[in-house]
C-alpha cells in the first residue's frame, strides 16, 4: 500500500511538471512491466521491442490522463494495459500500414486552413525542393501517427530537431528508452521498400 501511495505521489509530481521523476516511475513499475511482457508474449505482440513499445505508449497515455480522485495509478494503468491488449488482439490480422499521401494535411495550426509550414514558407521563401521535402515530412508523419497517442506524436514530430535520442528525451522530459522504443515502433510502420529511407523524410 505504501509503495502504491509513493507511486501516486510521483505521478502527481510528473503531471505538475516535474518530468525528472519519470525514471523513478518507470523503475517502480518494473514488476508490472515484466508481467505485461510475459502475458503479451505469444499473442499479437510478436517481439520484445514491440511489447515494450506497447507498454511505454500505454504508460505515457495513462500519465497524461490519470486523475488521483479515481484511485491508485497502478490500477488505472492495469486497466489501460488490458484495453491495449484487447485492442491489439482484435487488430492482430490487420495488414501492416502502408503510406498513401493524402490530398490534404491532417495537422493545421490556423482557423483559415493554412498550416504552420505554409505560414513559414510565405514569410521566408525557400527553394521549391526544400519546401517539398518539408511537406513530405509533414504528410508522412501524419499518416504514420494517425492512430497513435499524443505522446508518440510529440516524440516523432520533435525528433528531427535533435541529434540523439537522449537529447530529445531530455527536452521532452521522458526517459530515453521511451524515445528509442517509440521511434523503433514508428520506423517499423514505414514502408521503406516503397518510399526509400525514412531519414530522407524526417531529417
Amino acid at each position: 500500500m505504501e509503495e502504491s501511495k509513493q507511486l501516486n505521489s510521483l505521478v502527481v509530481r510528473y503531471q505538475n511538471g516535474d518530468k525528472a521523476v519519470f525514471g523513478d516511475i518507470y523503475e517502480a513499475l518494473a514488476p508490472m512491466r515484466n508481467g505485461w511482457l510475459a502475458k503479451a508474449s505469444g499473442r499479437y505482440l510478436d517481439d520484445k521491442a514491440t511489447r515494450l513499445a506497447s507498454f511505454d505508449d500505454t504508460l505515457c497515455d495513462s500519465l497524461c490522463r490519470y486523475n488521483p480522485d479515481i484511485g491508485r495509478f497502478v490500477g488505472f494503468l492495469a486497466d489501460n494495459l488490458r484495453r491495449a491488449n484487447a485492442k491489439g488482439y482484435r487488430n492482430r490480422n490487420r495488414k501492416k500500414l502502408t503510406c498513401e499521401v493524402p490530398d490534404d494535411p491532417i495537422y493545421s495550426d490556423d482557423d483559415d486552413g493554412m498550416t504552420l509550414l505554409d505560414t513559414i514558407a510565405d514569410a521566408n521563401p525557400l527553394p521549391e525542393e526544400v519546401v517539398q521535402k518539408k511537406r513530405d515530412h509533414r504528410q508522412v508523419i501524419s499518416i504514420l501517427l494517425a492512430d497513435q497517442s499524443a505522446e508518440v506524436k510529440r516524440i516523432a514530430e520533435h525528433r528531427p530537431m535533435y541529434k540523439t535520442d537522449n537529447a530529445l528525451a531530455k527536452a521532452l522530459g521522458v526517459h530515453h528508452t521511451v524515445v528509442k522504443r517509440t521511434w523503433s515502433k514508428i520506423v517499423a510502420r514505414y514502408d521503406a521498400n516503397r518510399y526509400g529511407p525514412i531519414s530522407e523524410y524526417l531529417a
